[in-house]
Formats: structure tokens, sequence, C-alpha cells
């Protein structure tokens, strides 16, 4: 699940980071500094992190979680407890991980689609 987290970031980055040096590719590569880090527009160049912004809140949660439970279930390790919390852990990452490799997926699937393009150029 944490392989998902971060393929979310650089999916999200990607496109975000790609789109801006779009705008700037008919530019000569001296000026490309300058363009990038100046000319924001919130509207236009976040659009896509904006677009996916609760999947990747959904999946960054459902990360922590897992993680809270993997770690519950090592300490519990020696205690009476042991069995009961590994079991639970391994329930929610059994449960959740297809879901979140969906909203993964789903991230991923709109990247340089028709749909975000013209969403961009609306907004």
């Amino acid at each position: 699940m944490k392989s998902c987290y971060f393929s979310a970031i650089q999916a999200i980055a990607t496109q975000i980071i790609g789109d801006k040096f779009g705008d700037v590719r008919t530019k000569p590569i001296a000026e490309w500094r300058v363009l990038f880090l100046k000319n924001w527009d919130a509207k236009k160049d976040f659009s896509f992190g904006l677009l996916h912004a609760e999947r990747f809140t959904l999946i960054a949660t459902y990360v922590a979680i897992a993680k809270v439970l993997v770690k519950q279930a090592h300490r519990a390790k020696n205690s009476e407890h042991a069995k009961d919390r590994r079991d639970l852990a391994e329930r929610f990452v059994a449960r959740f991980e297809p879901i979140v490799f969906g909203w993964l997926g789903e991230i991923e699937a709109t990247r340089g689609s028709r749909f975000t393009k013209n969403l961009v150029k609306k907004a």
C-alpha cells in the first residue's frame, strides 16, 4: 500500500510539472527557469492535483492506518493480544489494498487524458 502512496505523489507531481513545462517548452531554454518559477496560475497549474486531492488523501489515510496497525501488531508480538493485533492488521491490509490500488489507478488513468486537458482549459 505504501508504494501506492508514492506512486500517487509521482503521478500527480509529474502531471503538474509536465503541464507547466508544456507551457514553456516553446521558449528558449535559458528562459525556462524564470518562466517556470513565476506566473503560476492555481486553477490551471494545479487542476490535476485538485482533481485527485480526495483520492490522494484517502490513499494517504489508509496507508497511515495500515502503518499504525502493523506497528501495534509488532509491539504486541509477545503479548496475549499478538494474534488479534496481527489478524486485525492483515484483515485491514487485505480488505483495503485493492481499494487503494483502485484509487491510484484512477489517478494514473486520467494523466494526459482529454478529460483533464479540457478541464484545465475551462478553469
